[in-house]
C-alpha cells in the first residue's frame, strides 16, 4: 500500500474542504435568489373621491323671489351611492311669514310617468317675506328628469323672534361656523339656523342645527357640519336663522 505524505494529504484535504464550502455558498445564493418573489408590472391610477351624475332638472333659478307666492328657485340632483340628495332654493314673494313650508320633487321615467315623490320639509320655523332658505330630499329611483313644486305651506299670523346671523364662514375644518343674535324684545325658543353649500357654483348641500333659547340681545355660536360628501371647490352660498315663540 502506498502511502500518502502528510504534507500531500493535508493538502489534499484543504483542497476538498474549500470546494464543499464553494458548493454550499452557491445553494445558499441559489435559494435566497428564488426566494425573493417576481411582481407583476404595476399600473398607478389617479385616487377618484366621487364621481357624479346629473339629471334634467325642471325650475329654473330665479334671482327675486315671485310676487305674491312661494315658490321653489335653483335645484341640483346629486348621485349618492344609496339613491339621490336633490338640492333647492324656496322663497317666500308674500307679505306675510309662511310656516311648515313643505317640497314635493317628483320624479319621472323616459315617458314622463311619475315613478317616486319625494318630500321635504323646510329647515325653518318661519320663512319671512322676501327671504330665501335651502331645502334637501332624497330619493331612491333611477329616473330621466323631475320637477319641483311647492307641496304645502301655511300663512303666518304671529309675531316671530327677530333672529339674525350676524357672521358666517365657510372654515378650513370643513364647518360652517359663525353667530346668531337675537334682536326683539321677546326670547327665542329652538332657533334653527340653516345654510346652503356650492361645489363649484353649484347647489351641494343644505343643513342646519336647533339652537338653546336665546333671550333678548343674547348671542349663541354655531358650527354646522356638511351631511354629503363634498368634492370641488367649496363655497358658503347662503344662511337663514327663524325661531319660535313661547310655546
Amino acid at each position: 500500500m502506498k502511502r500518502v505524505k502528510p504534507g500531500l494529504a493535508g493538502l489534499v484535504g484543504l483542497i476538498l474542504a474549500l470546494a464543499a464550502l464553494a458548493l454550499l455558498s452557491g445553494e445558499h445564493s441559489a435559494a435566497t435568489v428564488a426566494s425573493t418573489p417576481t411582481l407583476p408590472p404595476r399600473s398607478y391610477l389617479p385616487l377618484v373621491l366621487r364621481s357624479f351624475r346629473f339629471g334634467t332638472a325642471t325650475p329654473t333659478p330665479t334671482a327675486t323671489p315671485t310676487p305674491g307666492q312661494v315658490t321653489v328657485g335653483e335645484t341640483a340632483p346629486w348621485s349618492e351611492v344609496w339613491g339621490w340628495s336633490i338640492v333647492g332654493l324656496v322663497a317666500n314673494g308674500t307679505d306675510a311669514s309662511v310656516s311648515g313650508v313643505q317640497i314635493a320633487v317628483e320624479l319621472k321615467d323616459a315617458n314622463g310617468q311619475v315613478i317616486e315623490t319625494a318630500v321635504a320639509n323646510v329647515p325653518a320655523w318661519v320663512l319671512r317675506p322676501q327671504d330665501w332658505v335651502c331645502w334637501k330630499a332624497v330619493a331612491f329611483s333611477s329616473w330621466t328628469t323631475y320637477t319641483v313644486r311647492v307641496a304645502d305651506y301655511t300663512s303666518s299670523g304671529a309675531a316671530c323672534p327677530q333672529l339674525q346671523v350676524t357672521s358666517a364662514s365657510w372654515t378650513e375644518e370643513g364647518t360652517v361656523s359663525g353667530q346668531v343674535r337675537n334682536a326683539g324684545s321677546t326670547t327665542a325658543y329652538d332657533p334653527q339656523v340653516t345654510a346652503w353649500l356650492r361645489s363649484d357654483g353649484k347647489l351641494a348641500d343644505c343643513i342646519s342645527e336647533i339652537l338653546s333659547p336665546l333671550p333678548p340681545a343674547g348671542t349663541a355660536n354655531f358650527n354646522l357640519y356638511p351631511a354629503r360628501a363634498l368634492t370641488g371647490t367649496i363655497t358658503l352660498g347662503g344662511t337663514y336663522v327663524s325661531g319660535r315663540p313661547a310655546p
